[in-house]
């Protein structure tokens, strides 16, 4: 009968996440909400909303019991949804996007251009404890000019204005993994790999417009700290694989419009770090 009676509490309580615990045989522990300790009995609520029930154990059958063992009265929801909005900083990786021929100034030039600022959003949720989907969003800007840029080629000078202002896109489907959580604090990774678009709008003594896309894919890990229930204080660092090997440039002079594609490999490989907030919607 004590068998039965406590296969009957585990399954009954099994339905149910309630603060309070009581402890049977010494081995056994039900979850319940513990209404009246008598002399000889204990009357507990085990159940879920919708179908409580009411029990009363013999307290011979009762080694121990303890008042608000959980401190949530219901579960985790795993598939609450995630608004995530960062901004930060931007850095190309690659060090022969600063080699050139000539000379330091617009070596310097090239190498400041490798710097630029980042934003980044998603929107995604869990399936469970630790996996997640969604989408992600991010850009960066990489700006450099120089107003009056001289070059010498065969003894002859050239001043004119140099300037590059370079947009990157990456839009992806993304999969999230959360190796730890507490009540405050959250480590996650996420992977995507999905479309790249890059324009570079140009100025060497005359204006041009650079064009690029391709497939790209990028490893980030990240933290939150939860402000509240809905907000949290993110950051996170990340590594986009981005090589473009086809550029389209469109040049514009004496209104007249050439189009050329150059094929070369080009790796426009960014490290970015970035802080924001995370939205529980």
């Amino acid at each position: 009968m004590k068998n039965y009676l406590t296969i009957l509490l585990f399954f009954i309580s099994s339905l149910s996440f309630s603060q309070d615990i009581i402890i049977i045989n010494k081995k056994d522990s039900v979850n319940c909400t513990i209404k009246k300790i008598e002399k000889n009995k204990v009357t507990i609520i085990v159940g879920s909303k919708e179908n409580k029930r009411k029990i009363i154990i013999d307290s011979s059958m009762i080694s121990g019991f303890k008042f608000n063992f959980y401190k949530t009265t219901k579960p985790l929801k795993y598939k609450d949804f995630y608004f995530s909005l960062n901004v930060g900083y931007s850095h190309i990786l690659n060090k022969n996007f600063a080699k050139t021929d000539l000379g330091k100034i617009y070596s310097n030039y090239l190498q400041k251009l490798r710097n630029g600022y980042n934003f980044n959003a998603f929107i995604h949720f869990y399936n469970n404890e630790h996996l997640g989907i969604g989408i992600k969003y991010e850009f960066g800007y990489f700006h450099n000019s120089i107003n009056s840029f001289c070059l010498t080629i065969d003894s002859i000078s050239l001043t004119y204005k140099l300037q590059d202002d370079i947009y990157l896109n990456f839009i992806a489907p993304t999969i999230f993994y959360k190796p730890y959580e507490n009540e405050k604090f959250n480590i996650y990774t996420n992977v995507s790999v999905g479309y790249s678009n890059l324009v570079n709008n140009t100025s060497y003594a005359f204006n041009s417009k650079v064009k690029c896309h391709n497939i790209a894919a990028e490893a980030a890990l990240g933290c939150y700290y939860k402000i509240s229930s809905k907000l949290s204080l993110s950051f996170q660092v990340g590594y986009l694989l981005n090589n473009f090997n086809e550029f389209k440039y469109t040049i514009d002079y004496n209104n007249y419009k050439i189009s050329t594609d150059i094929n070369e490999f080009n790796d426009f490989s960014t490290f970015s770090t970035s802080i924001g907030f995370i939205f529980c919607l």
